[in-house]
């Protein structure tokens, strides 16, 4: 069996890939440069299984309302909470 991937790694892409862009947008993106600075990606860090891929096409809603993730062909290890606090601010 594979080894799990931390979401660091994943995240740490991602981020790179947006600062990319980000410096090649055109001016009227420039409010979105702090916010991807911003990103503590290290905060993922953990031991936890984690989805890392979740959107409503990866959701499944059965008759009495619970809710299952589905295709875990992106899973992760990271700190329980930590997806939420990486790329939302309170």
């Amino acid at each position: 069996m594979a080894a799990i991937p931390s979401a660091i790694g994943k995240a740490a892409g991602l981020v790179d890939g947006a600062r990319s862009m980000l410096a090649a947008a055109p001016s009227r993106f420039a409010s979105y440069r702090p916010l991807v600075e911003e990103l503590d990606v290290a905060a993922l860090e953990g031991p936890i299984l984690v989805h890392a891929d979740l959107h409503a096409g990866n959701l499944l809603i059965d008759d009495i309302g619970r809710v299952r993730a589905v295709d875990w062909s992106m899973d992760a290890r990271a700190r329980p909470g930590s997806m939420s606090r990486c790329w939302f601010r309170e």
